[in-house]
């Protein structure tokens, strides 16, 4: 009687057994292509936190450098100190312009790289993460401030 229900128990087994190793092998099929990767989904999927003091506007990034546009979310004129752009943890690129220098209030704000940032994987449609950091003082109050902000997306082609 025991043999009976060893027997049945070993079919169980190695019926469901290859069901499952079929359906992994399907699965890390997929994982390898990039079914499960959803930056490939995304578009731009171009995002962005941490500004208080600034709207982000566009950003573009590719192989040959960055482009980040950003609006004045101060009430009144400000001007811009130094901005720097890196990655998280990194060394911020010293390669970056920004233009105009005095920023009208809701005026726009375009900093342009000439390099790519240091820390981001640079071929087309990898993830960047960038951190952007501006020293302004306050037109009005003449106060120092520093504003932090983070935006990722897609790496474009040139």
């Amino acid at each position: 009687m025991g043999a009976k229900r060893a027997q049945s128990g070993l079919e169980y087994l190695v019926t469901y057994g290859w069901a499952i190793f079929i359906l992994v092998i399907v699965i890390a099929v997929l994982w390898y292509m990039g079914a499960f990767n959803g930056i490939s989904f995304a578009g731009s999927g171009i995002s962005s936190s941490g500004f208080s003091s600034f709207r982000h506007i566009d950003s573009k990034v590719n192989n040959t450098g960055a482009v980040v546009v950003l609006a004045n979310s101060v009430t009144r004129s400000i001007t811009i100190n130094s901005i720097t752009v890196g990655v998280t943890d990194e060394t911020a690129d010293s390669a970056c312009t920004y233009s105009p220098l005095a920023v009208s209030a809701n005026g726009i704000l375009t900093v342009t790289c000439s390099s790519v940032p240091q820390g981001v994987i640079n071929y087309p449609g990898s993830r960047y993460d960038l951190t952007v950091t501006i020293d302004f003082t306050d037109g009005t109050s003449g106060g120092n401030h520093i504003d932090i902000g983070f935006i990722g997306g897609k790496v474009g082609t040139s």
